[in-house]
């Protein structure tokens, strides 16, 4: 759940302490995650939605420190 505080681009973690933060802390080791969801009425479902939600801005942070 993502209610767009910010403080993820402070900390790298989200105030929730929830999957988010579990499967990101992962992904550093990776090459790849591939999600997989059911799509409902051209949609992926609700959990699906708020996971990318709270993984979008930390996302976009690694990107541009990439960069």
């Amino acid at each position: 759940m993502c209610i767009a505080c910010g403080k993820c681009g402070e900390t790298g973690r989200c105030v929730f302490d929830d999957i988010v933060n579990i499967v990101l802390e992962k992904a550093e080791k990776v090459d790849a995650i591939v999600p997989g969801t059911p799509v409902y009425f051209a949609s992926p479902n609700s959990s699906m939605i708020a996971f990318m939600d709270g993984c979008s801005i930390r996302v976009t942070l690694i990107i541009s420190l990439l960069a």
